[in-house]
Order: structure tokens, then sequence, then C-alpha cells
């Protein structure tokens, strides 16, 4: 009877113990999920602003390539 008894008693606190680790499971997957979502959001701000340098940078080019070229024509009609 008492074998029983204890055996009883050591099954509830494994189960309570489980149903612990379960929940402490629970709230580390939740914050990790959080900082995950974080991340993913940074990646996209940052994503977004590296387009933004690539167009502009591509405009300074392309404003940079014209104006030698006008500076070239310019010359060019200087020596004429």
């Amino acid at each position: 009877m008492k074998a029983l008894a204890k055996e009883k008693d050591l099954l509830e606190r494994e189960k309570w113990d489980l149903r612990r680790q379960t929940k402490e499971a629970t709230e580390h997957t939740g914050m990790l999920r959080s900082q995950l979502d974080l991340k993913e959001n940074r990646i996209k701000e940052l994503e977004a602003e590296l387009a933004m340098v690539r167009l502009t940078g591509r405009g300074i080019t392309r404003d940079r390539h014209a104006e030698g070229e006008q500076t070239r024509s310019k010359m060019f009609y200087l020596f004429l």
C-alpha cells in the first residue's frame, strides 16, 4: 500500500514537472518568435534602404555622366 502511494506521489511530481517544463518551453518559444519577427522586420527595413541607396546611386551616376558629356561638349565648342 505504501509503495503504491509513493509511486503515485512520484508520478504526480513528474507530471507537474513536465507541465512546468512545457510552460517554460512555450514561453521560450514565444520569446524566440518575437526575436525572429524583429530580425525579419529589420532585414526588410535594410533591404528597402539598400534599394533606395542603389536607386539614388544610379541617379547620381547618370547625373555625373550627363554632366561629363556636357562638359566635353562645351570644351569641344571652345576649341572650335
